[in-house]
């Protein structure tokens, strides 16, 4: 999971077919959460300086100041919003737990959203930036990490994919994917967590570590 969360390859679909490929016992998806919050304070621990800028725009903006980190964190929370709805959808429906027992999906969104990443980046032109990020296109990439729910298909590539194809450049459109992301993995894994206690779920320590 931690080589793969960081390829544009699925960490969450790679982490549901290692039971169905080697026949070991499903690891359950709290481990899979827990897992993936380790991979959101690598994320952190690299961009801990746009973290911290994105936090003081935050703060600035609060006090009336607008700059562009504020804009930046502002439109991260915006593209985090399809996700969050999206999520909580298929989680009231019980969707995941049943594509933990159909590997196919994973297999046909990974080739799928890998060809469609050629083509986006293969094709797609270079000549957006970071300080070129608005809203719409924002909203756009927030809607193809929402996609990413579903395993397979990936959430890094998707929305790089996203990315490429409205124009960023190849380190731009990796660098807002993984920051995107790091709302989006705290969310959802505090949001599994708590459900997890509140069933009575004992979270070991080894699950931490």
């Amino acid at each position: 999971q931690g080589i793969t969360e960081f390829l544009p390859i699925s960490s969450s679909g790679h982490l549901l077919l290692v039971p169905a490929l080697t026949g070991w016992p499903d690891q359950g998806l709290l481990t899979d959460v827990m897992v993936h919050m380790g991979s959101f304070l690598a994320v952190v621990v690299y961009f801990w300086r746009d973290c911290v800028n994105l936090l003081t725009g935050v703060i600035d903006m609060l006090r009336g100041r607008v700059n562009a980190w504020g804009k930046l964190a502002m439109l991260i929370i915006i593209g985090t919003i399809p996700a969050v709805l999206f999520g909580v959808f298929l989680d009231k429906i019980g969707f995941m737990d049943a594509v933990r027992q159909m590997p196919q999906i994973i297999a046909w969104n990974a080739i799928i959203f890998g060809a469609l990443l050629y083509l986006c980046d293969r094709y797609g032109l270079s000549v957006r930036r970071m300080s070129d990020m608005t809203l719409s296109p924002a909203l756009i990439i927030g809607v193809a990490q929402a996609i990413a729910i579903i395993p397979g298909t990936s959430r890094s590539r998707i929305t790089m994919t996203a990315a490429r194809a409205l124009g960023f450049e190849r380190p731009e459109a990796a660098r807002f994917a993984f920051l995107l992301g790091i709302p989006a993995i705290a969310g959802a894994g505090i949001l599994k967590l708590g459900d997890a206690i509140a069933s009575g779920e004992t979270i070991s320590f080894g699950m931490i570590l």
